[in-house]
């Protein structure tokens, strides 16, 4: 293994740092480790985040967690059970409704046995079944004691509902019904939750629920030491990728509650008589109540249930606001609020900032009916909408395979003098190979042959979203269907370089009826452009490029030569304001059209107010691309309006469209 370099890909990596673990990485000779975490360490190269606003978004996670802290274990234990069963009625009328079977899990959090006052697992237990809750309801998970094993907990079968633990609850059991984390520690002690704490937060189903309170999930405590306990809080949403703004508190305990006396351990060994300790462990079961077989009729809740349930309202309806919020900010801003100082960042420069607050970036949109999408009557453009109807098995087969060359070559030892050798590559004439597979498929019938090849190069065209596959296929199969059997010889032997054929043709029929169908639209006025866009306070560039004047950020991105110079003769010059080097890969602008999404290479502001993209190109890359991205510019400046200007350069090629170096730099200068 050390000698093929291998990829590592360690999952849970913060649990692999101990120095045994590391030299075992190290042993392995790798070219590259990849971590996957939550809590990526302060020396991390993070090559990829998803920030938990993400998780929220898609419906992974039950957040926020609600935190109520109760006078005392008595309050915890009733509060919990009667929250339990209102989120299990409100489940029950959501899957008589149409939704999906869910049974709310309270996690009973126990302390472990070192006095006989300590509400250990068993005298827990007890207690439940002193209620009258069967004990088919309640299992107990610990290190010596498992009743979980081989019970499927997601079943509707099922009658689990309460679980009784210490700490066994850690990586590596998983529940989504599992909502309320109910702890019974000592009045005295700081809860620790962090180990825990993540066995509530999954959603069921990955999917929001109508009742508001199945999307969040709940910690109840008696702690003294509470601001303690919502530290470990703290760290138990942060190993699981969350952080302090992910929960909401309610301290219900009086200072005068808090206030706990300290005992002399030796008056209390030597006078155990004088000693007033109060019972605080001791749960008061008159005062529950709880009654497992009570109707629906008959069923009482609780008013600190009744205040939970309003402040799960409230910060459901926060969280939903600031989605909503998140969701009009730029990508990277997103993201920066999640990595922390995990980064180097860039801030924009302060002479700059009045005026990106300004610039709202306009975007194409299209009309659509709104039964479509919920209501609304325009959404993003995107290739998927204009692609809608395009059908590639009726498209055009003409592709001229005549311009491959064979690409097989043999590597051999050639003596050069005697008792010398030198290695040598000579090129392998078609007719000499024969694959003995290529010979298997040729011997079948001619359908069966354009069946098996076709599905050899779908194994290297992959996904050409979206395109659907049997599309694919079947324009493959017509490609096929005209070949003699040289030619399917051929292709067999030199599957990569026909494919990359086929693709390049694929790519440019879709582009071409993408193109047709935008501009038709265009004309239609069923797409137009709306502001949707803004620069960000900071960056995160990666690669750094040269310190260049007049740029808007602290930084800007790396340049090659060409572009480096278009902004230093372009950029520096007295008529722009600032110039800015955009991001790429979903960080930076980009014009959505017909193309894929195309971010231009700078984002200028002159001083009169215009703002500017400027695409810059080598005269080596004048090519359809170029131009198809040129068309594309060329209508979003029309269509965004006077203030916005797009400049496609080239060094010293005249391309239709497009602009000279020197042409651009005289242009821009009058602007």
């Amino acid at each position: 293994m050390r000698s093929l370099n291998p990829v590592l890909v360690v999952d849970e990596s913060h649990n692999a740092e101990s120095d045994l673990s590391v030299d075992m990485l190290k042993n392995l000779n790798p070219s590259f480790i990849l971590d996957l975490t939550a809590t990526p360490k302060e020396n991390s190269n993070i090559v990829s985040l998803v920030p938990a606003i993400e998780l929220k978004k898609e419906h992974m996670v039950k957040l926020p967690v609600i935190v109520y802290n109760n006078h005392d274990k008595t309050e915890v234990i009733n509060n919990a059970l009667h929250l339990q069963r209102k989120l299990e009625n409100l489940a029950k009328k959501e899957e008589a409704d149409g939704g999906k079977y869910i049974r709310p899990i309270v996690l009973f959090q126990a302390q472990p046995k070192t006095k006989n006052d300590n509400t250990t697992f068993e005298k827990l237990k007890e207690q439940l079944l002193g209620l009258g809750i069967p004990e088919n309801q309640i299992k107990i998970k610990t290190a010596n004691i498992d009743e979980l094993k081989g019970v499927d907990l997601l079943s509707e079968d099922c009658e689990v509902k309460y679980i009784i633990s210490i700490n066994a609850l850690k990586e590596g059991w998983d529940c989504p019904f599992a909502y309320i984390l109910a702890s019974l520690a000592d009045k005295s002690s700081a809860v620790d939750v962090e180990q825990i704490l993540g066995r509530v937060l999954r959603q069921p189903y990955v999917q929001k629920h109508k009742a508001f309170q199945l999307n969040l999930s709940y910690v109840l405590t008696a702690s003294a030491k509470f601001n303690e306990t919502l530290q470990n809080i703290v760290k138990g949403l942060q190993a699981s990728g969350f952080s302090e703004k992910d929960y909401r508190k309610v301290d219900k305990m009086t200072e005068a509650e808090k206030e706990t006396k300290k005992v002399d351990p030796v008056e209390s060994f030597l006078f155990p008589e004088q000693q007033t300790e109060e019972k605080e462990d001791t749960i008061d079961k008159s005062r529950v109540s709880f009654d497992p077989n009570a109707t629906k009729e008959e069923i009482e809740t609780t008013d600190v249930v009744a205040e939970i349930e309003a402040m799960a309202e409230e910060q459901s309806k926060e969280l939903e606001q600031q989605i909503q919020e998140q969701e009009k900010q730029p990508v990277d801003e997103k993201i920066f609020q999640e990595m922390g100082n995990k980064v180097k960042r860039y801030k924009v420069k302060e002479a700059n900032k009045g005026f990106i607050q300004k610039i709202d970036f306009p975007q194409f949109f299209i009309k659509v009916t709104a039964s479509d999408i919920f209501g609304t009557d325009e959404e993003l453009l995107n290739r998927e909408s204009l692609l809608k109807d395009f059908k590639l098995s009726d498209e055009d087969i003409k592709i001229d395979f005549d311009q491959i060359s064979s690409d097989l070559y043999k590597v051999d030892l050639e003596q050069s003098k005697k008792d010398e050798y030198r290695p040598s590559f000579t090129k392998i004439e078609d007719n000499v190979v024969k694959d003995p597979i290529a010979e298997y498929i040729l011997a079948k019938p001619k359908d069966n042959q354009i069946t098996d090849i076709t599905h050899q190069i779908m194994q290297i065209v992959n996904n050409m979203y979206p395109i659907p596959d049997q599309e694919i296929k079947v324009y493959i199969g017509r490609i096929l269907k005209g070949m003699n059997t040289e030619q399917m010889r051929d292709i067999l032997v030199r599957k990569w370089s026909y494919t990359d054929k086929i693709k390049a043709k694929i790519r440019l029929l879709a582009d071409t009826y993408a193109e047709g169908r935008f501009m038709d639209l265009i004309k239609s006025k069923k797409i137009d452009t709306k502001p949707n866009w803004n620069l960000g306070n900071e960056i995160v560039p990666g690669k750094l490029g040269s310190s260049i004047g007049n740029s808007l950020y602290e930084r800007e991105a790396s340049m090659n030569n060409f572009e480096e110079r278009v902004i230093m003769e372009i950029g520096t010059s007295s008529s722009i304001a600032f110039w800015h080097r955009n991001l790429e890969r979903g960080k930076g602008f980009y014009i959505n059209g017909f193309k894929a999404n195309h971010y231009p290479d700078f984002i200028l502001q002159t001083k009169s107010g215009m703002t500017i993209l400027l695409e810059t190109k080598g005269d080596h890359l004048d090519n359809t691309d170029s131009e198809a991205k040129c068309r594309l510019g060329t209508e979003w400046e029309k269509q965004a309006g006077k203030n916005f200007a797009y400049f496609m350069v080239f060094d010293k090629k005249e391309v239709t469209g497009s602009y000279t170096l020197d042409k651009a730099k005289e242009l821009i200068s009058g602007m």
